[in-house]
């Protein structure tokens, strides 16, 4: 069983994963609806699922954005305040930008920093709705995958596999992404 995280395609697992993609196209037509048309995207690793994610569904709203780069990181704070002090600095100028939690809380500490005002001039939304994200100033939009449901959802298809009642392979489930909407879109 894996859980929050996909299965791979070629092997007979059961999974129970967020709604990676979907959720990823809900923060970018979020900016898009507030008015974002030039957007960093705040992607981590190449290889990793989540940064697959964000680039599929980065690359299939594309035509919508004036501008629309992706800036391949590791998940922290650190990184996602790093990359914007280096862009600012460079001169490139985005109005929306989107990565998880932790890189979107970084982003928000640089924009501070740099006193760009949020929403004001830019608005920054994150994925996973970490508990921190209603303490930044502003409180963070994100993206949210019922934690607690993923673990429910599992412990109710061990159990259905466990008398036979269910193969491995027929365990395939996604729990949806919602956008909560605060202060910094």
């Amino acid at each position: 069983m894996i859980v929050d995280g996909p299965a791979p395609a070629n092997l007979p697992v059961a999974s129970v994963e967020s709604e990676n993609y979907g959720g990823c196209r809900l923060a970018l037509e979020h900016l898009y609806e507030k008015g974002s048309r030039r957007v960093l995207v705040l992607a981590g690793p190449r290889d990793h699922y989540f940064s697959k994610a964000m680039v599929l569904a980065a690359e299939s709203l594309r035509e919508r954005f004036e501008v629309l780069e992706i800036i391949h990181t590791d998940y922290t704070c650190a990184a996602g305040s790093g990359i914007v002090h280096d862009l600012r600095g460079k001169g490139k100028r985005f109005n929306g930008i989107f990565g998880n939690d932790e890189l979107a809380v970084g982003a928000l500490r640089a924009l501070s920093d740099l006193k760009v005002p949020v929403p004001g001039l830019i608005r920054v939304i994150g994925f996973d709705d970490i508990p921190h994200g209603e303490f930044t100033v502003p409180r963070l939009t994100s993206i949210s995958v019922d934690k607690k449901q993923l673990g429910r959802e599992a412990v109710t298809s061990l159990v259905e596999m466990t008398p036979g009642q269910m193969g491995v392979d027929q365990v395939k489930k996604v729990i949806r992404a919602k956008l909560v909407v605060r202060e910094s879109t």
